[in-house]
């Protein structure tokens, strides 16, 4: 199966849009991840196509 976690073996991976946050509060650089919901095992799956916007639900990082 392809939604079970590598790690751990036991956790289903969820899939979230992490997106980078700029000092000048500039959007960039979405990228597709997953994350197993049991053991936090997080992956990188593809990189999105840039944005200036924020995308609705993505997760920040600084």
């Amino acid at each position: 199966m392809k939604n079970i976690c590598e790690k751990c073996k036991v956790g289903k991976m969820a899939k979230y849009i992490l997106q980078a946050k700029a000092p000048d509060g500039e959007y960039f650089a979405p990228r597709l991840m997953k994350k197993c919901k049991n053991c936090a095992y997080t992956i990188f799956v593809q990189k999105l196509p840039r944005v200036d916007h924020k995308i609705e639900g993505a997760v920040e990082s600084y």
